[in-house]
């Protein structure tokens, strides 16, 4: 029996596993509040190209679903204006800010070249 193939969603998978959406957060400057309910949080859209206008443009929650990772949202006036949903996981959040596919965030992220895994 051959052995394990790695495949780019595997990868995914596993990227999404290795390191808090929080500590990439951290390791780019996002600098977020918390809402008073404590389950989302706030602050300024790091994605490049984006406006950086008020102050509560990016959002970033624990979603139970992806067993209590957080996934974020880009609520930018870019954003709002071309209809888009940008936000997802660690690993889009990584490929929007690296402007780079999943698959190669993920890369990066298991072979540990942004930041310390979990």
């Amino acid at each position: 029996m051959a052995g394990t193939l790695t495949t780019p969603e595997s990868m995914i998978l596993r990227a999404r596993k290795a390191v808090h959406l929080e500590h990439a957060m951290r390791h780019y400057g996002v600098q977020l509040t918390e809402n008073t309910r404590g389950n989302v949080v706030y602050g300024h859209c790091p994605l490049p190209g984006h406006q950086r206008a008020g102050g509560r443009s990016f959002r970033a929650e624990v979603d139970p679903v992806m067993d209590g990772l957080l996934k974020w949202r880009c609520l930018s006036t870019q954003c709002a204006a071309t209809r888009t949903t940008t936000g997802s996981d660690v690993v889009a959040f990584v490929a929007e800010m690296e402007r780079c596919s999943l698959s190669e965030a993920a890369r990066m992220i298991l072979d540990g070249l942004l930041f310390q895994k979990r």
